[in-house]
């Protein structure tokens, strides 16, 4: 009997997805590399660079990994440390919750993730439970994060609404049967969406890149590595919302298990608001960028190599690595990098540049605060 049901459901399901796939906005890559570069002027009003203060006391690694914007402030770490700064003149505030094996300790600040509901900053720990750490740093709990049914544990969460949760759990050997699960403040598993997606392999995949979940609206975006679907995850089903289409480069799921998954194209990021979907990718060794005009429902692709080319600055390209609602968008540029380009170039800094005038090669990186055209 649980076999005709689980059959009907499966039934429905593809029935359900096939009907919502008709309509899906597919945006098709190009089949040509972009000539044209990404440039600033191309997609922002405004650039401004924020010079991060420098003390023992808020030291960030070279290898800084990423940075948000929470109000007026910046949340910046590396691998070991988090830390708060004023957006405004980089000055430092203080630090959110520390590394170690203590109960009150994160595991590791890679995946970090914040929660506009509850205000508070999330961290993994080594026991497969959320850390969470108010703004002024003080540790105030942890939920402990369901299991897969082969006991592999998730590595990308993000906050679904005010008291749920969204886990995805790879495919790591080809046999893992929950796809995402959604948990609530207590650790308490409240849906599971069953993975279908099924190999016969010895191998086991990990891939970091696997798993990609963005927010627009107070919505949950979700994609998944060799599926084109984009879904719109809430607490009833999984919506498909539009397609990126990367054919001829993509290999079909199932030969994840046995090609170089690096040589796939597929998004790193994926940014989205009113107006335009962003994302970037590599076709073999080449990163490009995507454009989706949402108005005119068209796509454009440039060379992103090093980033957007500063060109209302003159100044060296960076990345996005974050995109808010508002259209601000974040970067992180290092301090080596920053003056082996000064000096390289003999630039003449001028205006907000001048603050670049003053670092040097060991201080704290450099957030770059970009806001998109309307």
């Amino acid at each position: 009997m649980n076999f005709y049901r689980s059959l009907l459901l499966l039934v429905f399901i593809f029935v359900f997805n096939l009907s919502f796939a008709k309509d899906l906005p597919v945006i098709h890559i190009s089949k040509n590399r972009p000539e044209i570069k990404a440039k600033v002027s191309m997609f922002f009003d405004s650039v401004h660079y924020v010079p991060l203060e420098t003390t023992d006391a808020c030291l960030l690694g070279l290898g800084t990994m990423r940075v948000n914007m929470i109000g007026d402030s910046l949340l910046v770490w590396d691998a070991d440390n988090c830390f708060l700064f004023d957006s405004k003149t980089g000055h430092f505030i203080r630090k959110i919750g520390h590394k170690g094996d203590d109960p009150e300790a994160f595991y590791k600040t890679y995946d970090n993730f914040y929660n506009p509901y509850d205000g508070l900053n999330y961290f993994f720990d080594y026991y497969n439970s959320l850390i969470k750490y108010d703004l002024k740093g003080n540790f105030v709990g942890k939920i402990k994060m369901p299991m897969s049914s082969n006991w592999s544990s998730t590595k990308c969460v993000i906050p679904l609404d005010s008291t749920n949760f969204c886990a995805f759990f790879p495919n790591c050997n080809g046999s893992v049967s929950k796809r995402i699960v959604l948990f609530n403040q207590y650790g308490e598993t409240v849906k599971e969406y069953p993975n279908y997606h099924f190999v016969k392999t010895d191998q086991f995949v990990y891939d970091a890149n696997d798993g990609l979940f963005y927010r627009y609206k107070n919505q949950v975006y979700f994609r998944e590595k060799f599926i084109d679907t984009v879904y719109q995850v809430n607490n009833e089903q999984l919506i498909p919302k539009y397609r990126l289409d990367f054919s001829p480069y993509v290999f079909p799921y199932k030969d994840r298990y046995h090609v170089d998954v690096n040589s796939v194209s597929s998004p790193y990021y994926i940014f989205e608001n009113d107006n335009v979907i962003i994302f970037d990718y590599f076709r073999e060794i080449f990163r490009e960028l995507g454009v989706y005009d949402k108005k005119i429902s068209k796509a454009s692709f440039f060379s992103y190599e090093n980033g957007f080319e500063d060109d209302l600055n003159n100044f060296m390209p960076f990345e996005i690595l974050v995109m808010l609602e508002s259209g601000v968008c974040l970067g992180i540029l290092s301090a080596s990098d920053v003056c082996e380009y000064i000096n390289k170039t003999n630039i003449e800094l001028k205006g907000s540049m001048k603050s670049l005038e003053s670092i040097s090669k060991e201080d704290n990186p450099i957030i770059v605060i970009a806001t998109l055209k309307n």
